[in-house]
C-alpha cells in the first residue's frame, strides 16, 4: 500500500512540474528565449507568508529564497562549487579564510 501510494505522489509531482513547463512564448503573446536570465519564472502552490529567508518556513518561501538569493559560493553546470559573490583565499595555516566581495547591490 505504501508503494502505491509512493508512486502516486512521484506522479502527481511529475505531472505538475510539466504542467509548469513553458511552451516557448511568455503569456503576453511576445516570444521569450532560454538564454534570457532577466526573468524568473516559478510555479508555486500557493503564496508564500514571507519573502524574509530568516522568518520564512514554508516549502514555497523556500523556493523564492533559494531562487532570488545568492550565497557566496554556487554550483556550475558539472555539479563543482563556484565562487557566486566573490573569491576566497585561505591562510598557510588554514585558520583564517578570506573573502574578497565583488561589487554587489545590497538591502536592509
Amino acid at each position: 500500500m505504501k508503494r502505491v501510494v509512493a508512486v502516486m505522489l512521484v506522479v502527481m509531482m511529475t505531472l505538475g512540474l510539466a504542467a509548469c513547463g513553458s511552451s516557448g512564448g511568455s503569456s503576453d503573446g511576445s516570444s521569450s528565449s532560454d538564454s534570457d536570465t532577466s526573468v524568473l519564472r516559478l510555479c508555486l502552490a500557493s503564496e508564500p507568508d514571507y519573502l524574509d529567508p530568516a522568518l520564512n518556513s514554508s516549502v514555497d518561501g523556500g523556493i523564492l529564497a533559494v531562487n532570488s538569493f545568492t550565497g557566496l559560493y554556487t554550483y556550475d553546470s558539472d555539479g563543482e562549487l563556484v565562487p557566486a559573490l566573490g573569491e576566497a583565499s585561505v591562510s598557510e595555516d588554514g585558520l583564517t579564510y578570506t573573502f574578497t566581495m565583488i561589487e554587489s547591490k545590497w538591502s536592509n
